[in-house]
């Protein structure tokens, strides 16, 4: 089995917060507008992913990659 896609859960009070941060502007680009810092990367890794980690406004370290 192949996998493709790993969704989380995330449990919150603020689903304002939420949806601003995972809905308005998950990607790198809208990222670097927000002013949310990017604690690694981007980076192409040695075994053909392209990655950088945020961390979201809960305080979870977000790996966000993309196969090359």
């Amino acid at each position: 089995m192949k996998v493709t896609r790993i969704m989380a859960n995330v449990a919150t009070d603020d689903l304002g917060k939420a949806q601003a941060f995972y809905g308005d502007i998950l990607g790198l680009d809208r990222m670097q507008q927000a002013g949310v810092p990017v604690e690694y990367g981007p980076v192409n890794e040695p075994w053909g992913v392209r990655r950088f980690y945020v961390r979201d406004p809960f305080d979870r370290l977000l790996n966000i990659l993309q196969h090359e």
